[in-house]
Order: C-alpha cells, then sequence, then structure tokens
C-alpha cells in the first residue's frame, strides 16, 4: 500500500508538469488537431504516442511504406502490440477514446510495477527502503512516460514480475512473461541472457550435484529457449505480415542516423555532437564520457553498493545497457529507455549495502529533489514538441 501511494503522488508531480507543459504546446495537427488549445489528455499522444493511436485505431500496415529511392520510412511496425491492444479493449467502452485509453494503461501498469517492484525489494532491504526506492524510480526525468501513451510503465510492469519469478525459479511462469514480453517492448533479448547464465548456473550446480536427474534441466532449458525465442518473435511476426523477413531492422533503421544500424559507434558519435560539439576534441570527450558511464554502470552492478541484491537483478544491470549500446544510437531518448534499469533506484540511495547507512532517508531524499527538478526539465525541454522538428524524448 505505502508504494502505491508514494506511486500515485508521483504522478500528481508528473501531472502537474504536464500541465504546464501543455500550455506551452502549441497545437499539431498530426498529433494534437488543428483547432482550440492542448488539452492535458492530448499531451498523451504525442511523439510515439501517435503511433500507437494509429496502430489501436488502425492497425499495422500490410506493405512497409517506402521512400522514393527505396529505403523504408518510419512506420507503425517499430512499435509491440501489446499496449495498443490493451488501449483499444478499453476504447470498446463508449466515450473512451486513445488519449484517455493510453493514460490509463499507462497509470495502471505502472502502479503494479511500483507495488511488484518494493515486494521484491522488500526481500533484500528493510521495507522502508523499498518503498523510498519505488519513488526513486517513480520520479526519474522520464517519469511522465508512466502517464502518457508510452510503454515504459508497462514493460516494468512485465520486467518486473519475470525477473521475480526467475529469482524464485519458477521458469514455466518465466517462460510465459518473457513471451508477453515481447510482445511490449524490445527488452527481451537482455533479458533472454540473463536467463541463459542463470540456466547455466543452475546447470553448472546440477552437474556438481550427487543426484543428477536430467529431467531437472527441462524447465530452465526450457525457460531459457522460450525467453531467447520472444526476443526474435516480434521481427518475426513483422517479416511475415509484410512479406519482408528483415522488414523489422529495416523498419528500425528508418530512426537511425545515416539509416542504419551501427553497433556502439554512434555512441561515440552523436555524444560528440550532442554534448561536445564546441570543444577541441569532441570524440575524446564522448569516448570519456560513455566511458565513464560503462565504468558507473559496472561499479554499480559489482561493487558493495549493490551486494544486497540478488544476481539476477545485477546481472539485468549490466545486460539491458549492453544492449543499449549495441542496438541504439544514443539521444536524448536515452533518458527515457533507462526506466526499465529499475535496480539502479535502489543503488543509488544504499539500499543495495549490506549495512544500509543511518542517513539513507537523506540520501533519498536529496536523489528524489534532483530527479523532481531534473523531471521538470526533461518535460518542458524534451516532451514538449516544437515544429517543425524537435529532439525527441
Amino acid at each position: 500500500m505505502a508504494a502505491l501511494v508514494v506511486y500515485l503522488l508521483s504522478r500528481c508531480v508528473s501531472t502537474g508538469y504536464l500541465l504546464i507543459a501543455r500550455g506551452q504546446q502549441e497545437p499539431y495537427p498530426r498529433w494534437t488537431g488543428e483547432d482550440g488549445e492542448v488539452g492535458l489528455l492530448d499531451m498523451s499522444v504525442l511523439w510515439d504516442g501517435s503511433w500507437y493511436r494509429a496502430i489501436a485505431e488502425d492497425g499495422y500496415p500490410s506493405e512497409l511504406p517506402l521512400h522514393e529511392d527505396g529505403t523504408v520510412r518510419q512506420n507503425q511496425w517499430a512499435f509491440y502490440p501489446l499496449f495498443p491492444v490493451l488501449s483499444r479493449i478499453l476504447m470498446i467502452i463508449p466515450g473512451v477514446d486513445f488519449r484517455l485509453a493510453g493514460t490509463v494503461v499507462a497509470l495502471v501498469a505502472g502502479a503494479g510495477a511500483a507495488v511488484l517492484m518494493a515486494r521484491l525489494f522488500a526481500r533484500y532491504t528493510p521495507a522502508p527502503l523499498a518503498v523510498a526506492a519505488v519513488g526513486v524510480w517513480a520520479v526519474q526525468p522520464a517519469a511522465p512516460t508512466m502517464q502518457v501513451a508510452y510503454t515504459e510503465s508497462l514493460a516494468t510492469l512485465v520486467l518486473v514480475a519475470a525477473l521475480t519469478a526467475l529469482v524464485d525459479r519458477r521458469w514455466y511462469a518465466v517462460a510465459g512473461l518473457a513471451f508477453v514480453l515481447g510482445l511490449t517492448r524490445p527488452i527481451t533479448l537482455p533479458f533472454a541472457l540473463v536467463v541463459g547464465l542463470v540456466f547455466l548456473w543452475e546447470a553448472r550446480r546440477w552437474w556438481q550435484g550427487r543426484e543428477r536427474d536430467p529431467r531437472d534441466l527441462i524447465p530452465p532449458l526450457l525457460a531459457t529457449v522460450i525467453a531467447g525465442a520472444s526476443g526474435l518473435m516480434w521481427a518475426t511476426i513483422v517479416g511475415i505480415g509484410t512479406g519482408v523477413p528483415d522488414g523489422y531492422p529495416q523498419t528500425m533503421a528508418a530512426w537511425r542516423a545515416g539509416g542504419e544500424i551501427v553497433p556502439f559507434r554512434p555512441w561515440i558519435d552523436n555524444t560528440a555532437i550532442l554534448l561536445f560539439r564546441d570543444a577541441e576534441s569532441p570524440r575524446v570527450l564522448a569516448a570519456l564520457a560513455v566511458g565513464a558511464l560503462a565504468v558507473f554502470l559496472v561499479a554499480a552492478t559489482a561493487g558493495p553498493w549493490a551486494a544486497r541484491l540478488p544476481p539476477e537483478l545485477r546481472l539485468w544491470m549490466v545486460a539491458y545497457p549492453a544492449y543499449l549500446a549495441a542496438v541504439l544510437d544514443v539521444g536524448t531518448s536515452l533518458i527515457r529507455y533507462a526506466v526499465p534499469l529499475f535496480p539502479l533506484a535502489l543503488v543509488l540511495i544504499g539500499g543495495g549495502l549490506r549495512r544500509p547507512p543511518r542517513w539513507w532517508p537523506l540520501l533519498a531524499g536529496v536523489v528524489v529533489l534532483a530527479l523532481v527538478w531534473l523531471q521538470y526539465r526533461w518535460t518542458l525541454g524534451l516532451f514538449v514538441f516544437v515544429p517543425p522538428s524537435d529532439y525527441p524524448p
């Protein structure tokens, strides 16, 4: 209950910021309509929200839309189906349009994620600290996505449930939740890597045991295979649905600089442009910044700050950023992609230490205040769209 209260209070903060942002958002015909002022629910369909609305209302295109040069244009197939399907179900209710349905789905999913997260954290740290960590997660800079038509809260809900099942070695639940995650957001492959590593650990323990029944390895092996297949499932569906086997990679490349997916290198190139374009050696500084981020994440995972966390959560804190580095062009959206990195919230306030400091409430308060301020900057600086083009949130 305490975690739910904290989550709802955090949503009040985000609502206040969205109300301020609403006053600064110009009407944009594709998203908010042409007439009248922008309403609070209109903010739910800015940016990616408009793509989810298109899917909920019209479905996916049967053919990939192409530019004149034959390259694939940005289209609905880049976005996973579970969120718009759930929104469409709510739209059956008279008077409920996608703006309201998407908002409700995101809010309810975030509430569920907060409750499950608090229960998971409370296994390894005192309950008040666990709730405080949920509060940190709930007010991070991109927290308004938890109440607009975005998939961050829904994906985090499924992810927390899946990691909890993995900690408990409920392998069939892991397999089922991995399948659901594969329809929610493109984060199933790093989760499958975590499942695979845990399976190898279990296989090693099985091999060292005195009684080795091969049937004991069937559930973890099945979960690993299903998790891996789920990570590739949407790309396969896109290939079948469009008749283009590599339709999903081509679609995702439409959002990338140069129209292609290049692992790792864009992190240096884009960081140099975004942060150090006026410096004498922008690429050197960018490399140092990216290296510092990598060191921070590894230290947060492997250091004493995470000693209380189970191996499954610590593996996720490494696997997910590594996956982002391989498939993502670093940019302003990276702030939003950090939402599923929820165990970091516990580490930031000392909840992962074997002996949490007595002054952790002060530390948590400082972190929350800093994140609330950064959330204000994110909402007004990135989420508000300035036509004709702008940096994406």
